[in-house]
Order: structure tokens, then C-alpha cells, then sequence
């Protein structure tokens, strides 16, 4: 992968390259990685066309000497954008990757790939030498085909003295998760056998062979086996070759589509009507049926023999849904109707009441004591507020209630506001004087002093008689 950028008149390029690693059930490794970097003053010309050249042995630049190419190409690709360097490994892992930055959007492959030369990966090995082809990029074809270059060509031209040679390289699918679609399913476990020992084997309820427990790298067989010719096998490796691995559940595994009526899911149909913008015809289906018709139908006839009788075998030319497409069930929408509605009444009398005449009627109707009155037509209501805490709420009260219960504004007296016992208020608030008392002792009996009616004892004193010839 070369790699040029442009600044300031400037042209930085970076090379990378890797290999891929096979060794059977560890193959999915990327084995020697190199990188080298360089800047020079020079860039593509004006109409964004290149050429590479092999054979050109000792050629002379910066002081170094280069010697002829010795190698092959498989596909020769030009992009808009820097890949990333998971779009790289996956391109090492499998030759025929395509993928972009992103699945869809600006980066995507649709849009990034502007250019791309096949040599011998469409199988066209017509020619050796001056040959003029197309890039078959994805965008190339559909409704709206873009060409490669700012001239709006997308050819290119194969001069030289070349040859094809056959290559089987071994390609790792970066496929998404999706079940029994999956190209690749890994279900070919080889554990070893944990037998039971001791006790009494030889029973038709025990068995000697003893099952290790699920873990959470291998799940249950559905008892389905496919031995078939499928045309959407290949539209579904030029699906993970162009769009590479997703997580298909997020565009399934949206909660809101639970109550949808719909069949299929919204977000991979759009996913799969951007990948199907390149095609420009139909798949043909009767020509691929035809050309299967020409192997040997024994063969899966054997297959089916050798098929145990709970699996459920596919065989032959299957037709079946591509990755990008799913159905979905359609949860049954609840609904109701109602054709009749009976409905009935009873008559059970009526109940009136009134305040009795005990106040004027403000709708004009007077009666009782106030029967004469010229009363307008008015009702009673009143507006008022009540705090709350969201603030003060205004209401309006008419229900006209004062009249029977005669709680009317004003209607309150006050009955007293003082003691209960007015005259005793001199005992229940005493003012209390200290008085001091002095005593004066009269020697002879019935003192004159104290017989004496004008003698008044002074403030603060107490006369008292005491007769010491009294017989008690």
C-alpha cells in the first residue's frame, strides 16, 4: 500500500507492506510487516493519471541504483482517501477486499475506490500485451456511474511483454456474525471423549460417554447441513469483500421496531439498497441453474445417504436470502370494534331542595319573608386565590352553599372577649401590699387605750385583747 500526501508543494509517500500467514486453524495472522517513507517534490500530472513501470533494471536516483521488479500484481487499486490500517490487513487476509474506511458514507468503498485494475481477478486473461480495459470499481456501473478520472474516463492501458500465471492464494473473510449464513460456520469440533468409570455401565438409562457443558465459544447444532451450489454464495463474498465485518445487530436489534408492523427492518434495507447501487441487471439465476445441471446429480444422492436421519440436508442448487437480507415477523397489532352499543335508563324520580325560603332567591324567584323584594337576577360567586408551591392559583367559588348552610360574610359575632367572672377580677388579680407589724403590750387589763373607741390602731398595727383573769 502507498500511501502520498500533499503539502506545501511538497509530496510525502509511505509504503507498507505485509504478509499473510497460513497454517491451517491459525491462519488468521498477519505475519512480516514493513514500512518505509520518503518525500519528494513530485506528484501526479494534471489529469490525476499515473503509470508504473517494470523492467526498467538500474536506474540511477538519490546515489542509489534500483534493480527490475521481480514479482507479480494481482490488482492494481486507487483510492481518494488514506485506508486505515484495518482496511490493509483485511486486504492481506483476503485479496479480493475492497472494503473502505466506513460501511456507507464518503469513505465507504462505493465512494473512495475510484479506480481499480483487475489483472486476471475477474478471470479476464485475454491478451498479453497493448490491451485497453475498464475499471470495474464499484462505482463504475448503477444508476449513477462515476468515472475514475477528472477527464471522465476510467480506462486503462497494458503494454509490455507479460504473462499470467495461476494463483490460489487462501483468502480469511472478515464476514459478519450472521448464523447460519455465515460462509464460514466452525462447527467441526474435535474434543475428546470423557467416559464414566466404575459403577454399573451396561445400563440402557447410563451412557459410558459423558458431554462437556456449552461454553460460551460453541453453541448448539440446528441440525442443518448445506452441500449446495447457491448463487447467493457469491453475492455474499462480494458483500464482506466490499463492506467487510459489522455488527448486523444494529441494524436489526433497534427496541422501537418490537411494535412495528413491518417485514423487514428499515436500517439494513437501506444498508442493503446502497451496497445494490452498483448492480445494473438482475443475477441470472436460470443461467447458473443451468450450468449446475451439468455435474453429476449422484453426488448428491450419496451426500444424502450419508446424511443422519435428524439433520435437515440442503443440497443441490439452493435459493436463499444474502446477508443483507432478513425478514422480520410482524408482531400482530391489537384492534378493537364495536358494531353494536346498547345502551338503557331507568326512571328512579328526582330529588329538588332549596334553602327553604330562609334567604332571598338571587335568580328572581322571591318567596317566604323576603316575598316582595326586587331582587336582581344575579348569582352568588366569589373569586379568590390559595397558595401553593408552584404559586398562587385563582379559583372561583359559585356554588352558592352560604345560602343553606348561613355562613355568609359578616354572619360572625363575637360574643365576648372578657373574664367570665367580671366582679371577682379583684381577687383573680391581687394586688399584693407587704405590710410590716410591730406589737405593743398594755400591762393592766382593759386598757383604757383599747376600750377607747376614738383610739384607731395606726396603718401597719393590730390591737388584740388578752385578759389574763380570764378562766380559759
Amino acid at each position: 500500500m502507498i500511501t502520498a500526501e500533499s503539502q506545501s508543494g511538497t509530496s510525502s509517500y509511505n509504503f507498507y507492506a505485509k504478509e499473510q500467514i497460513y497454517g491451517g486453524n491459525d491462519g488468521n495472522k498477519i505475519g512480516i510487516q514493513a514500512s518505509a517513507s520518503f518525500t519528494s517534490s513530485l506528484w501526479w500530472n494534471s489529469k490525476g493519471k499515473g503509470s508504473l513501470r517494470f523492467g526498467d533494471g538500474g536506474i540511477v536516483v538519490g546515489g542509489k541504483t534500483y534493480e527490475n521488479f521481480r514479482g507479480g500484481f494481482q490488482e492494481i487499486r486507487l483510492y481518494n482517501l488514506i485506508l486505515n490500517t484495518s482496511s490493509f490487513d483485511d486486504y492481506v487476509m483476503n485479496p479480493l477486499s475492497i472494503e473502505g474506511n466506513t460501511i456507507t458514507g464518503s469513505a465507504s468503498s462505493k465512494n473512495s475506490l475510484i479506480f481499480r485494475a483487475p489483472l486476471g481477478t475477474d478471470l479476464d486473461t485475454s491478451g498479453s500485451e497493448n490491451i485497453t480495459k475498464t475499471s470495474i470499481h464499484p462505482a463504475i456501473t448503477g444508476s449513477f456511474p462515476t468515472s475514475s478520472f477528472s477527464d471522465g474516463s476510467s480506462t486503462y492501458f497494458v503494454s509490455g511483454s507479460f504473462t499470467y500465471r495461476n494463483n490460489r492464494p487462501i483468502a480469511y473473510y472478515d464476514q459478519i456474525n450472521s448464523g447460519i449464513k455465515d460462509v464460514i460456520s466452525n462447527k467441526i469440533q474435535i474434543t475428546n471423549n470423557l467416559t464414566a468409570s466404575g459403577g454399573d455401565v451396561l445400563s440402557q438409562y447410563s451412557s459410558i460417554q459423558q458431554n462437556f457443558p456449552i461454553s460460551e465459544s460453541y453453541t448448539k447444532d440446528i441440525d442443518y447441513v448445506e452441500v449446495a451450489f447457491s448463487p447467493q454464495n457469491e453475492i455474499n463474498d462480494d458483500i464482506i469483500s466490499q463492506i467487510g465485518y459489522f455488527n448486523i445487530g444494529e441494524y436489526i436489534g433497534d427496541p422501537r421496531q418490537i411494535s412495528s408492523s413491518a417485514t423487514s427492518y428499515p436500517d439494513l434495507d437501506t444498508l442493503r439498497d446502497a451496497y445494490f447501487e452498483k448492480y445494473t441487471h438482475n443475477y441470472g439465476i436460470w443461467d447458473y441453474v443451468r450450468l449446475i445441471k451439468y455435474l453429476d446429480n449422484s453426488l448428491f444422492k450419496m451426500i444424502k445417504d450419508w446424511v443422519p436421519a435428524r439433520t435437515s440436508l440442503a443440497s443441490g442448487v439452493v435459493i436463499k436470502q444474502h446477508l443483507l437480507e432478513r425478514n422480520k415477523y410482524p408482531t400482530p397489532q391489537v384492534s378493537q370494534s364495536q358494531e353494536n352499543n346498547y345502551t338503557g335508563s331507568i326512571s328512579i324520580g328526582s330529588i329538588t331542595g332549596s334553602n327553604g325560603g330562609s334567604m332571598p332567591d338571587l335568580q328572581g324567584n322571591v318567596s317566604g319573608a323576603f316575598a316582595g323584594f326586587n331582587i336582581s337576577p344575579i348569582t352568588q360567586s366569589w373569586a379568590g386565590t390559595i397558595d401553593t408551591l408552584s404559586g398562587s392559583v385563582a379559583y372561583t367559588h359559585s356554588t352558592q352553599d352560604e345560602f343553606f348552610n348561613g355562613e355568609l360574610s359578616g354572619s360572625i359575632l363575637t360574643v365576648t372577649t372578657q373574664s367570665l367572672n367580671p366582679g371577682c377580677d379583684i381577687f383573680l388579680t391581687a394586688n399584693t401590699v407587704f405590710v410590716s407589724y410591730s406589737s405593743s403590750l398594755f400591762v393592766h387589763s382593759l386598757s383604757p387605750e383599747f376600750l377607747d373607741s376614738n383610739v384607731i390602731p395606726p396603718s401597719g398595727e393590730l390591737y388584740l385583747l388578752y385578759d389574763s383573769g380570764s378562766a380559759l
